[in-house]
């Protein structure tokens, strides 16, 4: 989906705010040093690089980077870079260092997001990764290194194929609407957990999380903006042919439209542009189909529904992790042992509604646990779920992870299903040292159907990836 938001707002005022704030807490909040009791330290940190996905990679023919490599490998320059910068200002002065470190690790993050590998091409590979999927040709205009431009899109897309992806797989359709910010927030996530396990200073990576998750609720509300539907009919005057349109335009006027419409067509040839809700036929001003979707165009209900929508995506603010707290030490009331801990709040909006994950972190000594107690909520239904994960946990000369989780979502993963489909997945990883500063890892899982935040597929699915591990 194209950034008009994204590559728009992070020069705005509310950025320029949630910037400096991270600049003025990094000087404030005191890091917490190594503790004996804690198993991790920042030394032990890898940096994870996957280098091999399969099936992803080699669907439909051999492609990269599938969604997983985007989210992680995206991170990992993420996790070089600031942490390379905060070595280099941070010993310049005791008092001054870590604004130094927060401003360069601002001006960073915000100019990287322009760049190949950068946050707004993750959020364009997230959604190619769907329609390679489905062996749809797209291309991401962020490799053109587009800097300082306000839209990036997903585009050179055939009308055909949408037509088709929405008619033989609606759920998919729906949910690659929003799978952009969903990979955003799967990236916060990565850069939390690290943060946590390995008690790295929090106020280095709260920058990108605030960055993010500030982008993550503008696209929510991009709808809210003086001129929106003006907006969209601007750029239908400019792209008259539809190789040179996004797949949607904008973010999440269509995702609610074709959440309420999974049957409708994704094209009518017998409406007539502007004859109010609903309208999706013709292009205005050029050949194929009219692909955006504005306000004017949803029904009160989906309008409602919106709304409610792009108020509780804000509860993605509700993390410690964000405002530079990275863990908190307490006392295990199970066994009166010292432990680390930390908590957080995640908002999805995903093909029938939304999902609300509570996610707590645990750490004591070589124990590291991350449990989600998952709420999925569609339009008249609520249904649970949860996941535990255990993370790098050492035995002789090699670290594992492993996770088990279980769930009722629901069925067809529709909006307006009444019943449930449970499912689960498992998973299982492996890292072993090659070297002082390297590991070779090795993961593989196991999902039945149902959506997990950060997999490609909403069908069961199996995969394998393999990496390089380096620790910095």
């Amino acid at each position: 989906m194209a950034h008009s938001s994204f590559l728009s707002l992070i020069f705005s005022t509310r950025i320029g705010l949630s910037t400096a704030f991270g600049m003025i807490a990094s000087s404030l909040i005191a890091q917490e040093p190594a503790q004996p009791d804690s198993g991790l330290t920042p030394a032990d940190r890898p940096v994870n690089f996957y280098l091999f996905d399969y099936p992803s990679n080699f669907q439909n023919g051999y492609s990269w980077p599938s969604l997983t490599q985007s989210v992680h490998n995206t991170a990992a320059i993420h996790q070089v870079v600031n942490t390379s910068l905060r070595r280099v200002f941070e010993p310049l002065s005791p008092r001054w260092g870590k604004v130094y470190t927060g401003g360069s690790v601002a001006l960073f993050n915000i100019f990287y997001s322009y760049l190949p590998t950068g946050t707004a091409w993750q959020h364009q590979e997230a959604h190619r990764a769907v329609l390679r999927y489905y062996g749809i040709d797209s291309y991401n205009q962020a490799n053109d290194f587009r800097l300082f431009e306000k839209r990036i899109a997903t585009n050179q897309v055939l009308d055909q194929d949408l037509i088709d992806l929405k008619f033989e797989h609606p759920a998919e359709f729906i949910r690659n609407r929003g799978l952009g910010h969903e990979s955003q927030l799967e990236m916060i996530e990565q850069l939390k957990k690290d943060a946590f396990y390995f008690n790295t200073p929090g106020y280095v990576d709260a920058i990108p999380n605030l960055l993010n998750t500030y982008v993550v609720i503008s696209y929510v509300n991009e709808f809210r903006k003086d001129g929106y539907d003006l907006a969209i009919d601007e750029r239908n005057k400019e792209e008259l042919t539809p190789d040179v349109r996004d797949i949607s335009g904008v973010e999440f006027t269509p995702w609610v439209y074709d959440m309420f419409r999974p049957v409708e067509p994704y094209y009518d040839s017998t409406l007539t542009y502007g004859t109010g809700v609903g309208t999706r036929g013709p292009h205005p001003y050029g050949t194929g189909v009219d692909r955006y979707v504005g306000v004017e165009d949803l029904s009160p209900e989906e309008l409602a529904y919106l709304k409610k929508e792009s108020n509780l995506v804000w509860l993605n603010l509700l993390s410690p992790h964000n405002f530079g707290f990275a863990r908190f030490r307490g006392t295990n009331p199970f066994n009166s042992e010292p432990m680390y801990w930390n908590v957080g709040v995640v908002h999805n909006l995903v093909a029938f509604g939304h999902v609300i994950d509570f996610n707590f972190f645990f750490q004591q000594k070589k124990l590291n646990l991350f449990f989600q107690y998952h709420n999925y909520k569609n339009k008249d239904s609520y249904f649970p779920g949860a996941t535990i994960e255990v993370h790098r946990y050492p035995i002789r000369k090699v670290f594992l992870t492993a996770a088990i989780g279980g769930w009722s979502q629901p069925k067809l993963q529709l909006f307006s299903a009444q019943s449930g489909t449970t499912g689960g997945i498992i998973k299982l990883g492996i890292a072993s040292r090659i070297g002082n500063k390297l590991e070779w890892y090795a993961e593989g899982d196991m999902k039945s159907d149902g959506w997990v935040s950060g997999y490609l597929a909403l069908k069961p699915q199996a995969q394998f990836q393999f990496g390089i591990n380096w620790k910095y």
